[in-house]
């Protein structure tokens, strides 16, 4: 059977799939808060990496998945509470360490940014991701309701790449807005006031999973 006989076949569950992915990566979050906050008081470059980090991220769910695996974190209040509050508790040091970014010049100069070098807004962006229960609970709900078990290998990876470009695009387009100089010389009049309600945002988030 050729991929596009597949695709027919499956293409109610297809839909369902991409506008369930569509709603779940514009829907605000965790790694929507970080993506801000990395674009923000660094650069657009690491809005970027955070994204890539995010999405790099989403195939470690896809992986596990695909694998048969859902069913045993499904199937684990151990490991899951143990993904959910390591989770939790990253989201907590992430927005404390927002919180506690300071302005590095007055207002009336051009804003020295921190730097965050490219491998750790990657990192932060995987990290984020990887261990937010938010999308532990969307994939596990995905491939173990919306995904027939008897869906195609091929078609299950078709199913990553939509939800994986979908975040992607996102994201991308949050970092390029947000990283707008007219944006930027607006919003770095309040930089501190922007970073610390990131932060309280980040941490709301952390116990927000906390206590899910």
């Amino acid at each position: 059977m050729n991929l596009l006989q597949l695709l027919i076949d499956h293409q109610n569950e297809l839909t369902l799939l991409a506008t369930v992915a569509i709603v779940m990566a514009i829907s605000p979050g965790a790694d929507f808060a970080l993506v801000c906050r990395n674009t923000i008081s660094s650069s657009r470059e690491s809005g970027l990496y955070t994204t890539f980090g995010i999405a790099t991220a989403l195939w470690l769910h896809i992986a596990y998945c695909i694998a048969g695996l859902a069913l045993v974190i499904n199937n684990s209040p151990v490991l899951f509470m143990t993904i959910k509050y390591t989770g939790a508790i990253y989201l907590v040091f992430l927005g404390v360490q927002s919180f506690m970014m300071k302005t590095t010049t007055p207002h009336t100069q051009s804003p020295i940014k921190t730097l965050l070098s490219n491998r750790m807004a990657f990192v932060n962006g995987f990290t984020s991701n990887a261990l937010n229960p938010k999308s532990t609970l969307f994939f596990l709900s995905i491939f173990t309701q919306l995904v027939s078990p008897s869906t195609p290998l091929t078609i299950q990876v078709i199913y990553g790449v939509i939800i994986c470009i979908a975040h992607i695009i996102w994201f991308v387009s949050v970092s390029l807005l947000l990283s707008q100089q007219r944006f930027l010389n607006k919003i770095h009049r309040y930089e501190q006031q922007v970073n610390r309600l990131l932060g309280i945002v980040l941490v709301l988030f952390g116990l927000k999973v906390a206590y899910l």
